[in-house]
Order: C-alpha cells, then sequence, then structure tokens
C-alpha cells in the first residue's frame, strides 16, 4: 500500500536515488545523453539536502513500504524558475514530480499533486506552473488535470539543448479535489 507524507530531512539520499534513476529513465532519448550522463547522485544528493532545509518549498513523498517511490516538490515561484524567463501569471512553482515507472498509471502522481497542491494553498499561493521536457508523455497528464500550456522554450546546458513546454494551473483548487488512493 502507497502512503504519501512530508518528506523528512534525513531523506535526501533516497529521494536523489529516485530522481536520478526516475530522470536517466524518463528523458533518455529525450534530451542529449551527454546532459544525462553529466548528472550524478553527488549532485543530486547535494540539491535535495538543500531542499529540504529550505522552509519554503513543500516536499511530499510517496512510501511503499520502506522505499520511497514517488515525490513531488513545489514551492513560491522563483524569480527565475530553474534558469529560465519569468512567469508573472504563477505564484508557485512545481520543481520537480517523479514517481517509479514501474508504478505509473497507480494515481501516485495525482495524489501527490493534490497534497502539494493543498500545501500551497495553506501557503497562501493560487497558481503553479512547470516545466518538462516538451517530449515527455506526462504532458498528458498535466493536460488531464487541468494544466494549460503557456509557452514552449529551449533550455540550455553543457551538452545540448532540448525543448521544454511551460505549463501552468491558474487555480490551484481543482488539484485538492480527492481522487481514488494510489494503489
Amino acid at each position: 500500500m502507497t502512503v504519501l507524507r512530508a518528506a523528512r530531512p534525513n531523506e535526501a539520499a533516497p529521494i536523489a536515488r529516485l530522481h536520478l534513476d526516475t530522470r536517466i529513465a524518463t528523458y533518455t532519448g529525450q534530451i542529449p545523453q551527454a546532459v544525462l550522463d553529466a548528472d550524478s547522485f553527488a549532485s543530486r544528493l547535494a540539491a535535495w539536502e538543500e531542499r529540504l532545509a529550505d522552509p519554503a518549498r513543500r516536499i511530499q513523498v510517496a512510501e511503499d513500504g520502506a522505499r520511497i517511490v514517488g515525490l513531488a516538490c513545489a514551492g513560491p515561484m522563483p524569480e527565475r524558475p530553474n534558469g529560465h524567463d519569468p512567469l508573472p501569471a504563477y505564484d508557485a512553482y512545481l520543481y520537480s514530480l517523479y514517481i517509479d515507472p514501474t508504478l505509473h498509471g497507480r494515481g501516485i502522481g495525482r495524489a501527490l499533486l493534490r497534497e502539494i497542491a493543498d500545501r500551497l494553498i495553506m501557503d497562501g499561493l493560487h497558481a503553479m506552473a512547470l516545466h518538462t521536457v516538451a517530449t515527455n508523455r506526462a504532458r498528458g497528464f498535466y493536460e488531464h488535470l487541468g494544466a494549460r500550456l503557456v509557452r514552449e522554450e529551449t533550455a540550455h546546458a553543457p551538452g545540448g539543448q532540448w525543448q521544454l513546454a511551460v505549463y501552468g494551473w491558474d487555480d490551484l483548487r481543482p488539484l485538492t479535489v480527492p481522487a481514488a488512493s494510489p494503489r
């Protein structure tokens, strides 16, 4: 049975492992391999230690047994989200939503988004945006949950460039409607 809960400060390592493994599984063939190859567990670990220490970030995990199988991270909209142009119509940003690929289709992503939206609303935030790889199948997931395409843009990193899609929810409240519990 999958349980949703707030991430704990000492969980940077399992969160970083899930993030790195899922990112590679999801984006291989969609972004330049050199970009994926440059990623490392050490860099993901440092990033998650920083995120878990940031009181403005809301980080939820899905746990199956003793294993973290999903994660969502959001918070107030940064000035330049992930180094990209500002998104002034949105006051919240979804930094990460990753689910173990073997568990897709079980409602875990939807449930994590509901939890994140609830917490952002409690923080006084109302509208959320995100960046995703333009070829990511998750675009249909976001659209199904009411996100609209805001724009497309190009991501640049050492090793190459690729297209991104920016999605946004103008109102977080519809995301808080309960769905079936994750299996």
